[in-house]
């Protein structure tokens, strides 16, 4: 259904997902040093191999601001590893920011936008959600 409709996905790999590696897509030379692997999977799962029959792309990341590998599942094929992993990070910042601004008292974050003005809601944004002194 996904497919039909265009749509792709990029999802932290957890640790219960069973799968098989297919094929390992090359690492081109001049990557990006924090892309460790590129392949291509299917899920082997009891349940989870019929709800998905379509092959999956695993890539896997170091994060060095964490000193973690991170393991991302899409369906998307074509954008190269570096880009999946900008994009997941880039949805990451999202959500951290939107978890703060869950801890924020409305007023002070309502207030904040005020002051930018309607034209530059999300510079205010922007702004508000990075940390003092950056």
């Amino acid at each position: 259904m996904l497919k039909n409709r265009r749509c792709f996905f990029v999802i932290r790999h957890k640790d219960n997902i069973d799968f098989r590696s297919v094929k390992e897509n090359p690492l081109p030379d001049n990557r990006h040093q924090h892309i460790l692997i590129d392949e291509t999977i299917e899920l082997t799962g009891n349940q989870t191999k019929n709800k998905y029959t379509k092959k999956l792309r695993r890539i896997a990341v170091w994060d060095a601001e964490n000193k973690q590998e991170i393991e991302l599942i899409t369906n998307q094929f074509t954008w190269t590893a570096n880009t999946i992993s900008e994009l997941y990070k880039a949805r990451w910042q999202v959500e951290i920011f939107f978890r703060e601004k869950a801890a924020t008292p409305y007023k002070i974050f309502y207030r904040n936008i005020r002051k930018c003005g309607y034209d530059t809601n999300m510079d205010c944004v922007n702004s508000y959600s990075r940390p003092k002194g950056t």
